[in-house]
């Protein structure tokens, strides 16, 4: 049964995450996309409103779409430990479908942001999200693939947040899939559209070497992703346009990136050769680390005497990656402290180290994946089993 607007529904975890008096939360909107649906939903008590998100139910039985949908969840709840991240509280079970729930901000998508020439805007947000980018690669090795304005997410105080991490992919995994037969786009009003079965990627934002179908795609593509996007915030448009999704990949493919010029040939925020640099087609061209790239911009806020804080990522709380046995590791590795109890059962001595693998078995559950479920060393079982010795002690 689907979800409807104005539909009140109760979802403890969240109601316990944001500390409100009631579980209960009304559909505010119903905002389809492409694979999925994100619904816009408000606390009775507190006033305050989420996101939620899920799998179309037509596209559950699609093995390949479900499998994306579920490793973005993974994705997503692990990166959400970085303040530059969209946040996901939790994962719930609702009508047998799992809903991803998450912060709901206000400021809408990037785009409120281009049409302005905000200098100060334009580079506290850029570094904002260089700096996250780099945190999700350092940490955890992962590149998004799909960076472009609808995935970057304003709060009310006009700040950046990355979101939408269904095609992100570690480094090492094989990134075959992307290859240019699969550029062909059946439509050729809405080439910016990412459809399932189709190319991975928006091929606006999209780097040559996702368009050829490299298998060792980096970070990099990332960096000339977010050069399209910094193009089309200085210049109104992305760098190459087209009738077609197979135009404009021939144009990232062989095409020179036009100038940016603005009025007397001064640009409006003074990062052209910034964005130059990322949008080399040689990617060993391109800025080749995040720290470079933000280096470079702040260098060139510098120039234009821009007024900004500079971010610094942050750490909201501590977080297990999702279906990696990350409890086991650290019980294998020392780092948990470990006691036998008369009948050879292990338990955690500070609470705060299971935390994050109570929310981990939680996400696991509400997916209903066994073999992501059997790849995790604690179940909700297990979970009773560790707690019950702790209780009972002093």
């Amino acid at each position: 049964m689907s979800l409807t607007r104005n539909q009140v529904i109760e979802i403890r975890e969240l109601g316990e995450i944001c500390e409100s008096e009631s579980n209960r939360f009304r559909i505010v909107e119903v905002i389809p996309g492409g694979m999925g649906i994100c619904l816009k939903i408000r606390n009775e008590a507190s006033g305050n409103d989420y996101a939620l998100k899920t799998i179309r139910t037509a596209l559950v039985e699609e093995s390949r779409i479900w499998t994306m949908f579920v490793e973005e969840i993974k994705t997503w709840l692990t990166l959400s430990a970085c303040d530059g991240v969209v946040e996901a509280h939790c994962v719930v079970k609702i009508n047998e479908l799992p809903y991803v729930c998450a912060e709901w901000l206000s400021g809408g998508n990037l785009r409120a942001l281009m049409t302005e020439s905000d200098i100060d805007s334009f580079y506290e947000n850029t570094i904002r999200i260089v700096r996250s980018l780099e945190w999700a690669n350092t940490h955890h090795h992962i590149i998004h693939r799909d960076i472009k304005p609808e995935n970057i997410l304003l709060n009310g105080e006009g700040l950046a947040f990355i979101t939408d991490w269904g095609i992100a992919r570690p480094i090492a995994k094989d990134s075959s899939e992307i290859n240019s037969s699969a550029v062909k786009d059946r439509s050729t009003l809405r080439p910016e559209l990412t459809e399932a079965g189709e190319f991975l990627g928006t091929i606006l934002y999209a780097s040559p070497e996702q368009i050829m179908g490299l298998k060792s795609i980096d970070h990099r593509s990332d960096i000339y992703s977010l050069g399209c996007v910094l193009y089309e915030w200085e210049m109104g448009c992305p760098p190459f346009i087209g009738a077609t999704a197979e135009e404009i990949a021939y144009k990232h493919l062989n095409e020179k990136v036009p100038r940016i010029r603005g009025i007397l040939h001064r640009s409006n925020f003074g990062a052209e050769n910034v964005i130059a640099k990322c949008l080399e087609k040689d990617r060993n061209k391109r800025f080749q680390d995040y720290a470079s790239f933000a280096n470079a911009l702040l260098d060139a806020s510098q120039k234009r005497d821009a007024r900004f804080s500079v971010y610094v990522p942050g750490i909201r709380s501590a977080a297990s990656p999702i279906g990696e046995g990350g409890f086991r590791k650290r019980i294998r590795s020392g780092e948990l402290t470990k006691i036998s109890s008369q009948d050879g059962r292990y338990f955690v001595a500070e609470f705060d180290d299971l935390k994050p693998y109570i929310r981990e078995a939680d996400a696991l559950m509400a997916v209903w994946n066994e073999k992501l479920r059997r790849s995790v060393f604690i179940s909700l079982q297990s979970c009773d089993q560790l707690l019950r010795p702790l209780i009972g002690s002093d």
